[in-house]
């Protein structure tokens, strides 16, 4: 078995072929390194699905408010 440390092959010992607590801990490193990345792109796409969400239910009320903004500030030009 091998590791690769600083680009240089090392071959790790193995007692009746079980891996060195070393190595297994960066198996162990590596599988969650692994999870993590695959629950990020399970998160990523329903986060853009509620952004998109949200853009289109706020952007009624964000007109209501614009319109609501622009009639008092156009009744203020006129007084």
């Amino acid at each position: 078995m091998t590791a690769k440390t600083g680009g240089l092959a090392r071959t790790q010992p193995t007692i009746f072929g079980v891996p060195s607590l070393e190595t297994a801990r960066a198996i162990d490193d590596s599988d969650k390194a692994a999870g993590l990345q695959a629950a990020h792109y399970r998160l990523y796409p329903r986060m853009r699905e509620l952004e998109q969400q949200f853009d289109a239910k706020a952007s009624e009320p964000l007109a209501a408010f614009a319109a609501a903004c622009g009639e008092i500030i156009g009744r203020g030009e006129q007084v």
